[in-house]
């Protein structure tokens, strides 16, 4: 196949652009550029036709990146090291502290026939010492003439990793992803960056001997984020709140709950309590629980509105007295329960005011307010029958 037009550069290491110019031809359809990596240090001769992985060998050459022809305009930019995946192969930034030959191969594949022609694109450099090129080309190979390391390259080992996601609370959620990745280490650690709440399968692939294997995992869920509110203060009439909801792929399994606090005799309020639709001794209790899978971006919110939500009564406020309403996300997934908590708003019912500060703290609100003398007594009521 023809060469295409190029102008032979020298470039600094990081992340370099390089150009060229599409040779005209009707093959296009069944021929591929290779941009091939070379180290200097090392390599004497590199075969034009050698067969090459997506995966750095012993000697340490490589193919970077695979062009379709078809795909390409007349003029083309290629930026090495850009981390993309180009047809089956990663784009890896190189090595500092090396010198580097880009070779430009034009590969054509027809029925059992494969033929090619290579050309030196450019040098990257990654050290200060200079290397000349000359005669590279010959009898259809490339030599590359450089400084000869005396320790030689250390082989990196090239891994893929795919894994798939499911949740089972979630039929339309898909997390399919592909990693390719290169090491020295025995032991390669790297950062999969999973969703929460996800059932995965995970398969790791050794680019260099094909063995595979194969893992299944769950992952947690998070704290879920709080909506964004203004906290107000409000009479204790049927006041109307707002919120606007946070973003989040886990509404399927979150409620909002309502709870109601009083002000009076109560200096905690623990997030993570478990509070039924019902008054407690000290008298904080849900009043209202809404799915987020059922809720737009902007909600309206009215307290003692008498009416259900699920299995919570929205029961009118008692007068004489000041609450804090309290706004808790609560989410559920399996055995695991996550929630967060924010002050939403006091809503009034006598003449005296309370300030409110610092409710929220580690996880917890506390609710600063009057403390009476003899606390708030639990007052239970009795059917006596009289004899």
């Amino acid at each position: 196949p023809p060469t295409p037009e190029i102008r032979y550069t020298e470039v600094e290491i990081q992340s370099p652009m390089l150009r060229l110019r599409k040779a005209t031809s009707t093959l296009d359809l069944i021929c591929v550029y290779q941009v091939i990596v070379l180290p200097v240090e090392g390599v004497s001769v590199f075969d034009c036709s050698l067969s090459l992985a997506a995966r750095r060998s012993c000697s340490g050459e490589y193919v970077t990146a695979e062009l379709e022809l078809k795909d390409l305009g007349v003029d083309v930019n290629f930026t090495l090291g850009d981390r993309q995946l180009y047809r089956e192969f990663y784009n890896a930034p190189l090595e500092t502290g090396r010198d580097y030959y880009i070779i430009l191969r034009t590969l054509c594949h027809w029925r059992e026939a494969r033929k090619q022609s290579c050309v030196v694109w450019a040098k990257a450099r990654g050290t200060s010492y200079t290397t000349n090129m000359s005669a590279l080309v010959t009898f259809g190979s490339i030599g590359a003439l450089g400084m000869m390391g005396t320790l030689g390259y250390c082989c990196s080992w090239f891994w893929k990793v795919t894994f798939a996601g499911q949740r089972d609370f979630d039929p339309y959620f898909t997390d399919h992803r592909k990693k390719l990745f290169s090491s020295a280490a025995t032991q390669p650690v790297l950062c999969l960056n999973l969703q929460p709440a996800t059932n995965y399968t995970i398969t790791v692939t050794a680019e260099s001997t094909g063995d595979t294997s194969t893992v299944t995992a769950n992952t947690s869920i998070p704290a879920p984020p709080t909506p964004e509110i203004r906290y107000t203060e409000v009479e204790i009439q049927s006041p109307m709140l707002r919120l606007r909801k946070a973003t989040s792929t886990l509404d399927l399994i979150c409620v909002y709950q309502v709870i109601v606090l009083p002000v009076e005799g109560v200096s905690v309020f623990d997030c993570s309590l478990s509070l039924a639709a019902r008054r407690s001794c000290s008298g904080e209790y849900v009043t209202a629980e809404l799915e987020l899978k059922d809720l737009g971006v902007d909600v309206n919110f009215t307290l003692g509105d008498r009416q259900l939500y699920r299995e919570f009564y929205n029961a009118p406020l008692e007068t004489g007295r000041d609450y804090y309403i309290i706004l808790r996300t609560l989410c559920h997934w399996r055995e695991a329960r996550k929630q967060s908590c924010v002050v939403w708003a006091k809503a009034r019912g006598t003449s005296y005011t309370t300030n409110m500060s610092a409710l929220v703290t580690f996880g917890s609100i506390g609710a600063l307010g009057m403390m009476g003398t003899l606390g708030y007594c639990c007052s239970w009521f009795w059917k006596v029958a009289r004899l």
